[in-house]
């Protein structure tokens, strides 16, 4: 019998904040920036493996509609980043909800806990006179220090 995954519907909350503005295509790619664990074989077959916490690291590509209160929300949090002294910078917290069903009338949560979290790059901007709807999305990067995926 096959198998089948309805998605949709999904959920980003940052700071407590339900972000709800988002623009077009990939609205939120989550990412890990590390393997979890790594190794190195030396003489014989002599291999070592250990765990690498580095691997709890994650970035978010988020786009979302320019101009938008998500959007000066994100800004007014990035401009906090850069304005105070770093070091006293609140760092942000976050939760990714993937809603997702079985075609039955089932459903499960895809969680991803997001902690740890700061702006790592500035908002693009682009001027386009050929009807570029690129123009109209900021994107935002934001890295998380710890990413726990869990299912409810």
């Amino acid at each position: 019998m096959p198998l089948f995954t309805l998605t949709g519907a999904d959920t980003l909350i940052i700071n407590n904040r339900v972000i709800r503005n988002m623009a077009n295509n990939d609205i939120s790619v989550l990412t890990y920036s590390a393997n979890i664990a790594d190794k190195s074989t030396g003489r014989s077959g002599n291999t070592i493996i250990s765990k690498n916490e580095s691997g709890n690291n994650g970035d978010l590509t988020l786009r979302l509609m320019r101009g938008s209160g998500d959007d000066i929300f994100l800004q007014s949090l990035l401009t906090q980043q850069n304005d105070v002294n770093f070091s006293t910078f609140v760092l942000l917290t976050g939760q990714l909800v993937k809603n997702l069903g079985d075609g039955l009338g089932n459903s499960l949560q895809d969680v991803y806990a997001l902690t740890g979290g700061f702006f790592s790059k500035q908002v693009d901007v682009t001027t386009n006179v050929q009807g570029s709807t690129e123009q109209g999305v900021a994107v935002y990067h934001i890295g998380w220090s710890r990413v726990a995926r869990t299912q409810q």
